[in-house]
């Protein structure tokens, strides 16, 4: 994921923005512990300062997905 999100297409990136997002709306916690660990929230939130609305919104509701995920997992 990390990789599409490095791509010039902003339509890709916002919709692999979105797929993130649907899959940190889980409640599995081991889905939620992989899709941390895998550094991929690193690129989230650094789209999260993109000025293409297309973009940022799926990432702040990622971030706000794994921030009201199960506590056991979002302590790292």
């Amino acid at each position: 994921m990390r990789v599409l999100f490095n791509q010039n297409d902003r339509e890709l990136c916002g919709k692999m923005a979105w797929a993130y997002a649907n899959l940190t709306n889980s409640s599995d916690e081991i889905l939620m512990k992989e899709m941390i660990d895998e550094n991929t929230l690193k690129m989230i939130v650094k789209n999260l300062s993109s000025s293409d609305l297309t973009i940022k919104v799926p990432c702040l509701r990622a971030v706000g997905n794994i921030l009201c995920g199960p506590s056991n997992v979002t302590k790292v």
